[in-house]
């Protein structure tokens, strides 16, 4: 009977069955409406530790310069993010994108320029 006890108390053999499958960790970029997209960026900018207060800068359908939220670091300094909402994120939209940062307002005040998007 002890032996059985024993035998019982003994660690499993073998490997159990995997009985879950998780999914992929992925927002679903694909799917989100841009204004969501843009309240994401403004969230991430916020969270960003040297940041003391981030705004979105301007409104829908205004020039933007090229830029869609500012945020002020601890040093005084400013940061620029563009989010872009494209399944297609080619070297032409990058270069598009900081040229219009470059040649807008916010170029001389920001001291780094941040660039989002939806693509993967």
């Amino acid at each position: 009977m002890s032996s059985l006890i024993e035998k019982l108390a003994d660690a499993p053999e073998g490997e159990p069955p995997v009985l879950v499958h998780a999914a992929p960790q992925v927002l679903p970029f694909d799917g989100m409406l841009w204004s969501n997209l843009e309240k994401l960026c403004f969230r991430l900018a916020r969270g960003d530790g040297e940041v003391v207060d981030a705004r979105e800068y301007g409104v829908r359908g205004q020039a933007d310069s090229g830029v869609d939220v500012y945020a002020r670091t601890t040093d005084g300094s400013y940061i620029a993010y563009q989010c872009k909402h494209h399944k297609q994120f080619t070297p032409a939209v990058v270069s598009a994108a900081v040229t219009a940062f470059i040649e807008g307002t916010w170029a001389d005040r920001a001291g780094r320029f941040v660039l989002y998007t939806t693509a993967d």
